[in-house]
């Protein structure tokens, strides 16, 4: 846990009183109650220009924020700021004394260096659309240093529970190792789900993360794969889930996958569909060529989609 800030932390805190100096008859306290939009519909709502991306569910409760812009000031590796996404029902891992900066990052994508994962730099928001948010970082090492050179596309797509988690990695020496880990969650917590569907080659396999901000005794699912001597770069793909829903069906169950080159089409389960057309990434400059051609991605476009083949997620 950061260090609390005992200058402002009261002040903050004393804000949450302030409703309790309203009239006994102030419409706050004699309205009915109405549901709150996300236990009415399932959602899916950017947040405008920050790459931000807010997914609801209304069968459990659960909002996750997917964070392609949020970033930490701080050059080594940050649970709070710097993860992929985060949930009202889960916290981030966070290294212990123990073992330093060893334990695993829930919902990250990382190279591994020497076996060491590098952390996610800022991350420069791109597009953003239903149920969409991408950006592009260059890597860390542990030591807060860039890996010049390199940079990483990473796209979210959502519905309804599903996740589409697309990460294009070019200017890595081919051969590397990549990982990408899905939610940390408690054995009374909900269910987290993580499945392959392009370019990793080991299945997701649980690890004991530890204590978060939500309770002890975590465990997060993670993937790897190899970078590729293609000169497109190389592309990872997986669907994920978070839900309090009991006995979920498989993740890979809900979205069907075809790619074409650095192309995902997505048809989820009730027949909608959605197409990304990952460009190929800067490996310098500000990234305003890839917002460029990003800002083509298309959204939900009914259950026709585009023609062509399709099939599962391996």
């Amino acid at each position: 846990m950061p260090e609390p800030q005992p200058e402002t932390s009261p002040y903050w805190a004393a804000k949450g009183f302030l409703g309790l100096l309203l009239p006994a008859d102030d419409p706050a306290w004699t309205v009915p109650e109405e549901p709150l939009p996300a236990e009415t519909a399932d959602a899916a709502h950017p947040l405008g220009p920050t790459g931000l991306l807010l997914q609801s569910t209304a069968s459990d409760g659960l909002v996750r924020l997917h964070n392609h812009g949020s970033n930490s000031t701080l050059a080594a590796l940050d649970p709070y700021y710097a993860r992929f996404a985060y949930s009202t029902r889960t916290g981030p891992t966070a290294p212990t004394p123990e073992d330093g900066s060893r334990s695993l990052p829930d919902n990250h994508f990382a190279l591994l260096i020497d076996g060491r994962p590098t952390t996610r730099g800022p991350a420069t928001p791109q597009a953003t659309g239903p149920g969409l948010a991408s950006s592009l970082h260059t890597p860390r090492h542990a030591d807060g240093s860039e890996l010049p050179g390199i940079r990483v596309l990473s796209v979210t797509l959502v519905h309804g529970r599903a996740e589409l988690r697309a990460h294009l990695v070019t200017g890595a020496t081919p051969g590397t190792r990549v990982r990408q880990t899905g939610w940390a969650t408690t054995p009374d917590g909900p269910t987290a789900q993580l499945h392959p569907v392009h370019g990793y080659d080991t299945p997701a396999r649980r690890t004991p993360t530890g204590s978060t901000l939500i309770g002890p005794c975590t465990e997060t699912a993670a993937l790897e794969g190899a970078i590729t001597s293609g000169p497109g770069g190389t592309l990872f793909v997986a669907l994920a889930s978070l839900t309090g829903d009991p006995d979920p069906a498989p993740v890979h169950t809900l979205a069907t996958t075809h790619l074409t080159g650095h192309g995902i089409h997505v048809t989820w389960q009730d027949g909608t569909s959605a197409h990304l057309a990952l460009p190929h990434p800067p490996r310098g400059g500000d990234g305003r060529e890839v917002l460029e051609v990003l800002e083509g991605l298309e959204g939900p476009e009914g259950p026709e989609g585009p023609e062509g083949p399709e099939g599962p997620g391996p």
